[in-house]
C-alpha cells in the first residue's frame, strides 16, 4: 500500500494534475485496496469481539 501511495504521488507530480485520467485510475485502485484492508481489519476485530462475548455468556450461564 505504501508503494502504491508513493506511485500516486509521483504520478501526480509527473502529470501535474489530480484530474488526470491515469491519476484517477491509480487513486481508485488505491481506494479499493484500502477498503479491502479496512474490511479485513474490521472482520478480524468483529470475530474477536464476538468470540469474547460468547465466552462471557458461557461464563455467566455456568456461574448461575
Amino acid at each position: 500500500m505504501k508503494r502504491m501511495r508513493q506511485q500516486l504521488v509521483m504520478l501526480v507530480e509527473e502529470k501535474g494534475s489530480f484530474s488526470n485520467e491515469e491519476v484517477i485510475c491509480l487513486s481508485q485502485r488505491l481506494d479499493r485496496y484500502i477498503l479491502v484492508a479496512q474490511g479485513y481489519q474490521f472482520s478480524k476485530k468483529f470475530r474477536r469481539t464476538r468470540y469474547h462475548i460468547q465466552a462471557l455468556m458461557k461464563i455467566r450461564t455456568v456461574g448461575v
